[in-house]
């Protein structure tokens, strides 16, 4: 399970690194690598700075995108947020900080040492009236100077109506200082210049422009040579207007987006279906640089393409570079022309693209991570807890369900939200038949009737004291099936562009009509007929995207006098910003409170499933402890459910294995009293199921034998033989086997009346045994001397050597056996001891091998030879420490006399061997030994042979 969770905490940690990776660069996200043209948002407007880089103010004017010139996404600025004006300039009482305010930006203006100026407008939050106008700079790196602000015009929407473009008319650079130039009157354009000693724009001149024109476009700075575009699609230089060169009327003439590159003059005309240029010494020589036809035609990837391009994306977005080269957008692409006229569509560069497929292949990593993340939680971690089982399906289950919950009543809330508004809207749109005068809207007939006497008439009944920018208005003009732009209330339009009254397939979805029997508004097909739908007074709604942001508006029919014919449209409508600040602050809000609920669903859940699985876990605990040994488990019930059932199941189970083990245990403890648990150890065995006839290890032990001397003496005594002899030799074993295992040996064998013993480690253990037996014994025997009872002796045996521990018998009964020389020779000298007038009797190189031997009382026997032995003479000690007190006196007192009469009878000095084993004999009469080499030393008097090696043979 660790495994896992490290893997997980790999995996996720991962996942967030390249989550943060992707969200640093979201704005590659949003295009395929494949795709080479630049797609721009809704385009605004370009300015180059001079060194081959653009600045293009997009995404409804929210954002600046900074373009390389061969199509490298630099930087991208976002609009700032209203705290930082708020900062920024913090004595304008205007200015606070709340959610009802649209920030945009209006123009950009790049300097000659890498900042950025922009003029930024601060609008209601319905987007169509204007609180507050600002000029600001941002540094090389793209990040708001908070040290400096260099205009800063409140607005009054109670005086001023829905005015929407405020006063800012140009920002320009010349000679390396900055120029503002604003218009408070529709007769004068002033010039300021930034005065860096007092931190303001300073006023310097004014420029008288023609009244009632209607000023869009500025360049330059003094009177002499600034040149502007006015709402009647004029241009102007030093105050006189140069093109058109006549005034013709309504001829498809209509130029703005006016730019300047030293002595030309670049603009769009034709709204917007040509790019033109002229020079200011002679305007009356006009170029077509190229069309709206030659940018399509650039732009499409085949036919069909190239007539969609045609039919609804005028050129738009002009800027032009100092050296000449011209920018502009055609919809979502753009278009450079070079200084020698090469027109090309402008392309992402290798590294934009290179950072496209990076971020995809991150995307693609994160995808595999991810499934990665949900396998471990899935496969490996889900199975091993029902908490985990609970959490990894009700989280994504409930989850989910929330999600789709709040996004339906989210989506159920916008769309009958969309359809009050659409219906409010009708309800304006039904009134412009009341509010606009068809006999005058019949009268104007071209953009050079901006400003007259109709078009003010018709432009005051669109002016509302107490609209405040919640709605705006407009009206078109109807012609053959067209629709051509007249008036709007902020005067923001190209008056008399025209276009067919239809829409493409894109656009159907966007369009509603209004039954006129049940009121209900019903979604367009392609097959709908615009036309009709005016002529029979419906009124459509539809919803658009442009430039300034997105738009919902309701058209309706205006009609001539006698009301029967079309000659007009009124249109009303309103920038959704506001509906979709609603409709997010409503998403949040549903999605927090629907989150709530989840929450609340799933802590119910984890507490029930936690009490269910107390008693589960008491279970698995109480199973543990069962397997751990503690039979006597049981669970405490406390429920009447289904776990209650399985609790009383498992306590019923756990007296059966309670019952099961102690039975097993009694049978274990049973077969240890015939198989050793050592012994099994010894062969690497875990239990006697393991055992197989012929399993054998070969082992270093001392080897311990022990009988009873003279047990048909004792057999004689006893009235019943059997019984008798079995409860003897019982009660003589169980006298000195416990000393066997408190010594670190086993009982390998029960003898007729005695036990061999093995001892594994020093045969120092096997020695200390062998006389704690005979002191138990001595005890044992004083307690039957009390009853009149016999003495038992013991004859002990040790040796130390290799033996052969393994089964034996056949398949029907097995049983451990030790098998060896040393086992052999062990039993001999048992079986000698007694003869030699020993208790205890082992070979001189065991008792030497014991660490602090001299520890206990022991005496050589010399070299004795074994009868029937070829293995040679053997040293044996005779060790009396466990001898009863008299004999272990005498042997200690005749020690040193009976081994210097051992060492004499070694060398052949029969005589005075023979006399000094009469002297031990004299003082210890009992000292068997000292009479066998007594005896022996009587029959060598005559000399010893030729082959005498000084061994005594027993």
């Amino acid at each position: 399970m660790r495994q896992y969770v490290w893997k997980l905490v790999l995996l996720l940690a991962a996942l967030i690194g390249l989550g943060i990776y992707a969200y640093q660069h979201q704005e590659y996200i949003t295009h395929f690598p494949i795709e080479k043209q630049v797609e721009l948002h809704n385009p605004y407007q370009a300015t180059s700075d001079g060194k081959g880089n653009w600045y293009v103010i997009e995404d409804a004017k929210q954002s600046i995108l900074k373009l390389g010139a061969d199509g490298t996404q630099l930087a991208k600025i976002q609009a700032p947020s209203l705290k930082e004006f708020v900062n920024l300039n913090s004595k304008d009482p205007t200015l606070q900080d709340d959610a009802r305010t649209y920030i945009t930006y209006d123009q950009v203006l790049p300097a000659p040492d890498g900042s950025l100026y922009a003029v930024v407008r601060l609008m209601e939050i319905n987007a169509l009236v204007l609180k507050h106008e600002v000029v600001v700079r941002y540094n090389a790196d793209g990040e708001l100077d908070q040290s400096w602000i260099g205009y800063s015009r409140p607005y009054s929407v109670a005086e001023q109506g829905s005015l929407r473009s405020g006063t800012i008319r140009s920002l320009a650079f010349k000679e390396n200082k900055l120029f503002l130039i604003t218009q408070e009157s529709d007769v004068e354009l002033d010039l300021h210049e930034w005065d860096a000693k007092l931190g303001r724009f300073s006023k310097i001149t004014s420029t008288h422009i023609p009244s009632e024109s209607g000023v869009s476009d500025i360049s330059g700075v003094t009177s002499q040579e600034l040149v502007y575009a006015t709402k009647k699609g004029e241009i102007y230089y030093s105050g006189e207007r140069i093109y058109p060169q006549t005034r013709t009327g309504q001829n498809g003439i209509f130029a703005d987006h006016v730019q300047v590159a030293g002595e030309d003059v670049y603009f769009l005309d034709e709204y917007g279906g040509s790019v033109k240029r002229f020079s200011t010494s002679n305007p009356a020589q006009v170029e077509t640089l190229f069309t709206q036809q030659d940018a399509a035609a650039k732009l499409a990837v085949d036919e069909q393409a190239a007539k969609i391009a045609l039919t609804d994306e005028p050129l738009d977005s002009l800027g032009v570079a100092p050296d000449g080269t011209i920018f502009v957008s055609v919809g979502q692409q753009a278009l450079l022309m070079t200084p020698d006229k090469e027109l090309l569509p402008l392309e992402y560069s290798g590294s934009t693209r290179t950072h496209q497929y990076l971020i995809w292949a991150a995307a693609a990593v994160g995808a595999i991570l991810l499934v990665w993340v949900l396998k471990i939680l899935y496969v490996n971690i889900m199975p091993y807890s029902l908490i985990y089982k609970q959490l990894f399906a009700l989280v994504p289950l409930i989850a989910l369900s929330m999600l789709l919950l709040a996004f339906l009543v989210h989506t159920d809330f916008r769309t009958d939200t969309e359809l009050e508004v659409r219906r409010a809207l009708t309800y304006l749109a039904h009134d412009g038949q009341n509010l606009v005068d068809a006999e005058r809207l019949l009268k104007i007939d071209s953009p050079q009737d901006f400003m007259n006497e109709d078009y003010q008439a018709l432009k005051e009944k669109l002016t509302f004291k107490d609209n405040y920018g919640k709605f705006y208005m407009m009206i078109y003009k109807y012609v053959d099936r067209r629709l051509y732009d007249l008036l709007e209330d902020d005067n923001d339009i190209r008056m008399f562009d025209s276009f067919e009254v239809s829409a493409d397939d894109s656009a159907v979805s966007a369009c509603m009509v209004r039954d006129k029997q049940t009121g209900e508004f019903i979604e367009v097909d392609a097959n709908f007929d615009y036309n009709k739908a005016l002529q029979e007074q419906t009124y459509v709604t539809c919803k658009s995207q442009d430039e300034n942001g997105t738009w919902l508006f309701a058209l309706g029919p205006l009609y001539n006098a006698d009301k029967t014919q079309v000659v007009g449209i009124y249109e009303a409508g309103i920038n959704t910003h506001a509906l979709e600040v609603r409709m997010t602050a409503n998403w949040y809000e549903t999605l927090k409170q629907l989150t709530g609920f989840a929450v609340l669903i799933l802590i119910v859940v984890l507490v029930v499933t936690l009490l269910l699985l107390k008693s589960v876990r008491n279970l698995s605990v109480s199973a543990n402890q069962i397997a751990k040994g503690q039979w006597h488990t049981r669970v405490t019930v406390k429920s009447h459910d289904e776990v209650a059932a399985l609790g009383h199941t498992f306590n019923n189970m756990s007296e059966e294995v309670e019952k099961k083990m102690l039975e097993l245990r009694e049978f274990r403890d049973a077969y240890r009293h015939f198989v050793p648990e050592k012994f099994l150890n010894y062969l690497g065995k875990r239990d006697i199921r393991h055992v197989n006839l012929g399993d054998q290890v070969e082992l270093d032990m001392s080897i311990l034998v022990t009988n009873i001397r003279h047990f048909d003496d004792f057999m004689e005594d006893m009235k019943d033989k059997t019984r008798d002899n079995f409860n003897f030799i019982n009660r003589f074993l169980h006298e000195i086997s416990p000393i066997v295992d408190q010594n670190n040996g086993e009982v390998s064998k029960y003898l007729n009346h005695g036990i061999l013993a093995v001892f594994p480690e020093s045969p120092g253990e096997a020695l200390k045994a062998a006389v704690e037996m005979k002191r138990a014994l001595d005890s044992y025997n004083s307690h039957r001397a009390g009853k009149g009872k016999a003495r038992i002796e013991v004859g002990i045996g040790i040796q130390q050597g290799p033996l052969m521990l393994g089964i034996i018998g056949a398949e029907e009964r097995l049983e451990v056996s030790v098998i060896s020389d040393s086992v052999q020779f062990a039993m001999v000298l048992e079986e000698i001891s007694d003869k030699l007038g020993c208790t205890i009797l082992l070979p001189a190189r065991v008792l030497q091998a014991i660490p602090g031997s001299d520890r206990f009382l022991a005496r050589s026997l010399g070299n004795i030879q074994l009868q029937g032995s070829l293995s040679g003479p053997i040293e044996l000690y005779d060790v009396f420490e466990a001898d009863d007190e008299e004999t272990r006196r005498l042997k200690r007192k005749t020690q040193d006399l009976f081994e210097s009469a051992i060492t004499k009878y070694q060398q052949g000095r029969f005589y005075d061997a023979r006399e000094a084993f009469l002297q031990v004999i004299r003082q210890n009469p009992g000292d068997k030994i000292a009479q066998l080499y007594f005896y022996v030393c009587d029959e060598y008097r005559s000399g010893m042979t030729g082959d005498w090696k000084g061994t005594l043979e027993v």
